[in-house]
């Protein structure tokens, strides 16, 4: 293992002077194992704990998610493990997505649920704001995190949560401003 950056080599005796395809000639001490907690970074070769998102080293994603299904995949795999889809084929569509989905229904919804949302904000929160949590969370679930809409849906959801809070807080202090 290279000592500078962490990077997984092979070496057969102590004190061998070998290159690393990231930092060029190292000097090595000592080997060190890998244990079974240990993952092996796809981009710079560096070595993680399982329980690592991003290496040490280049901060690359150890694992990658399914956009289908969701599954937490290995760094270097190819197919989803569950449902066995390409992930490559899958990553290149995800970043076509936002383009093509502008006049998705979805989308659309999405952007609806900004509308509630907003004027929530200002009339009636308890009532609107249920309303745009409702159906951003709806859109939300027929969208990918690429596809444009997303994150029209996601604020409309956090706008409803954070209003309809206030909403209570505020018709509280009513409350008690009677009594």
């Amino acid at each position: 293992m290279c000592k500078g950056c962490g990077a997984a080599l092979e070496i057969n005796s102590r004190k061998q002077t070998i290159q690393c395809p990231y930092r060029g000639q190292v000097t090595f001490l000592e080997r060190k194992e890998l244990s079974e907690n240990d993952l092996i970074c796809p981009a710079c070769g560096a070595a993680n704990k399982n329980h690592y998102e991003h290496c040490v080293q280049c901060g690359e994603n150890l694992y990658r998610t399914c956009p289908k299904c969701g599954t937490r995949n290995d760094g270097d795999a190819v197919h989803c493990a569950k449902c066995g889809i390409p992930l490559d084929a899958q990553a290149s569509k995800a970043k076509i997505a936002p383009q093509e989905s502008q006049n998705n229904p979805a989308t659309k919804k999405a952007k609806s649920a900004l509308t509630p949302a907003i004027f929530g904000l200002f009339i009636f929160p308890i009532i609107l704001e249920p309303i745009a949590i409702h159906n951003a969370r709806k859109a939300k679930r027929e969208l990918l995190p690429n596809d444009a809409g997303y994150k029209d849906a996601s604020t409309a959801e956090w706008i409803g949560y954070i209003s309809f809070i206030l909403g209570i807080f505020y018709l509280l202090f009513l409350v008690n401003q009677i009594n």
